[in-house]
């Protein structure tokens, strides 16, 4: 067992645990896991309960990311977290099922599973279910090699529950004289949602020029974008001839701007969705099924309804301040230990220490030390016994290094 200040503990073992009912048991047994000398009796000594509540509140937030332990954690090296899900009874609902397959189309990938949306058939880069849910997938490029009016239909959002996040995507053009556009599909065509026209006097664009002095150009997105068609619209006598293609696309504008080469054809790039939930899926969540008013008062969560067109209604989750997790599944909602995670920073001042909290922190007033050192000889070898915090274990002097 290796301590490094205020740190996790790292054990060479895991406690598994599929709900919050099975807290008091996996603590005590953490414990006798700690006293009984886990790893491999290199140190040995006595931790309170209050020091591993602390401990077992991380392996808990980092357990229940899925709804039972039949349900698996990731695809690859994607996290799959619940409300998403691989197999029946995983997921919240159809639209959110996850399928662990091999690439259609990426040989270079070809034997390595990868995440799609089922009803999608889109590839999932990542799931993010703290930020009021958020899904990165890849999708594909348009291009257009021919000169005139070419036009395609994405429709795979269509009544769906993700939307095209405004926040994060943008709308590229690339080639010469290219002129693209975002057109409605419903209830008609006759609505632009915008476009640009990527010039032909300027040099190809190149990774990270950001579009700038190049033929490229770049559009906003507008809100609640489902389904819409991309136009790309070149004449003869704007190109001069070039037998080069067209390209128009949405994308991660972030990503676009640090990570993208070039267009090619039959490509896919990242694009960022949002995601909520309808009226009846929300109600089937654990966390909402016979909640009473007073019960959702004091959860570790808070969930926010959202008002539509047509007078719909959805809602998504997240952790209340100080708590992290999964805010849709029971106890999915750890404490935050604000005094060891880096993250925060907490600096109190000299004659004080830190003490974490339910949900938050607070300083307090230095009464003992919390850090000193004995060393002592048997008549067998040097012992090493330190006091860290709220435990104290003993060392062979030979282990001293892995402090």
């Amino acid at each position: 067992m290796w301590l490094r200040g205020r740190q996790p503990i790292i054990m060479k073992g895991s406690v598994s645990l599929a709900g919050t009912q099975r807290q008091l048991s996996a603590l005590k047994y953490l414990k006798i896991i700690v006293e009984r000398n886990l790893d491999y009796g290199i140190a040995n000594g006595t931790v309170s309960d209050a020091c591993l509540s602390d401990v077992l509140n991380q392996c808990i937030r980092a357990s229940i990311n899925v709804i039972n332990s039949s349900c698996p954690e990731d695809c690859g090296n994607v996290s799959i977290p619940y409300t998403f899900g691989i197999g029946k009874g995983c997921y919240v609902g159809n639209w959110y099922e996850i399928v662990c397959r091999s690439s259609n189309h990426d040989s270079y990938n070809l034997g390595f599973p990868m995440p799609y949306l089922k009803r999608l058939d889109l590839e999932v880069l990542e799931i993010d279910i703290t930020s009021l849910g958020e899904i990165s997938i890849n999708y594909p490029i348009f291009s257009s090699c021919t000169n005139g009016k070419n036009n395609k239909k994405n429709l795979e959002l269509e009544k769906s529950p993700f939307v095209f996040a405004v926040t994060y995507n943008t709308f590229v053009a690339i080639g010469c004289n290219n002129s693209a556009s975002m057109w409605s599909i419903f209830p008609d065509d006759s609505i632009s949602f915008g476009g640009c026209n990527s010039p032909c006097d300027r040099a190809p664009f190149t990774k990270g020029s950001h579009c700038n002095a190049t033929n490229c150009c770049q559009a906003t997105t507008p809100s609640n974008l489902q389904a819409f068609s991309t136009t790309i619209e070149t004449k003869s006598s704007y190109n001069n001839g070039s037998s080069e293609c067209n390209y128009a696309f949405l994308v991660d504008q972030n990503w676009f701007e640090t990570n993208f080469t070039e267009p090619n054809l039959n490509v896919s790039v990242p694009v960022r969705l949002y995601w909520e939930l309808d009226n009846t899926t929300f109600h089937s969540l654990p966390t909402m099924k016979n909640m009473t008013t007073r019960e959702y008062k004091n959860s570790t969560y808070r969930c926010y309804q959202w008002m539509g067109s047509g007078n719909t209604t959805t809602y998504n989750c997240g952790c209340k301040s100080g708590y992290r997790g999964n805010s849709y599944l029971l106890g999915g909602c750890g404490d935050i230990n604000e005094c060891a995670d880096p993250d925060f920073n907490i600096t109190c001042t000299p004659d004080t220490r830190c003490e974490n909290t339910e949900g938050f922190y607070r300083c307090v007033a230095v009464k003992n030390t919390k850090l000193f050192m004995i060393i002592g000889m048997s008549s067998f070898s040097l012992y090493i016994y330190i006091y860290i915090n709220c435990m104290y274990m003993t060392f062979p002097f030979g282990f001293l290094q892995i402090l």
